[in-house]
């Protein structure tokens, strides 16, 4: 690839622009050209970019409206996946969640019974592209599982001596639920 800065008649390095930048022609030539060595990498890479996400394109400009289908390739092949990665506590009845990631949206906790509790979105968790991982004990030894109850479930259960209870739930156990693409 070759360096804008390195092409025809672009504006110089500057805080805005760390790269150069494309400028206007005025009419006199001293413009950037819209040519092969302007464009030709970029092309090359949204083209290759597109062809490798599988996502077939509208023929529409990239907007708002018409959907953003270079960002959807780019985020496909990045991370093939929708993410919820937290951590749930459960105390006094209430719930105690510290989200630090969000792309599968609307999750609702809910206590089902001692030491069992509910992540519920309708149809999200389908099946073979759903993978679920927690931590697997807490600071006083007690035990988390975790699975998928149906598309519409996951759930954590709680343990201490082998028994389900709600009290290792204080602390809280970390999950993260993944939807593939």
């Amino acid at each position: 690839m070759k360096k804008l800065i390195n092409k025809t008649n672009v504006a110089p390095v500057s805080a805005a622009y760390p790269y150069g930048d494309v400028k206007d022609d005025t009419g006199s030539g001293n413009g950037t050209p819209a040519n092969r060595d302007l464009f030709a990498d970029g092309m090359q890479f949204f083209e290759k970019l597109m062809a490798e996400s599988g996502i077939v394109a509208n023929g529409l400009p990239d907007n708002a409206t018409n959907g953003f289908q270079l960002y959807e390739a780019f985020r496909k092949l990045s991370r093939p996946y929708s993410v919820y990665s937290a951590r749930v506590g459960f105390s006094g009845g209430a719930f105690n969640i510290i989200v630090f990631e969000d792309s599968i949206t609307g999750i609702v906790w809910s206590k089902n019974s001692t030491g069992t509790f509910y992540a519920t979105k309708t149809g999200a968790f389908v099946t073979n592209k759903t993978f679920v991982i927690n931590n697997d004990t807490d600071s006083s030894g007690s035990d988390f599982r975790s699975g998928k109850v149906s598309d519409n479930v996951i759930a954590i259960t709680s343990y201490s001596g082998g028994t389900l209870t709600d009290s290792p739930m204080t602390e809280g156990c970390w999950i993260e639920i993944r939807i593939y693409d």
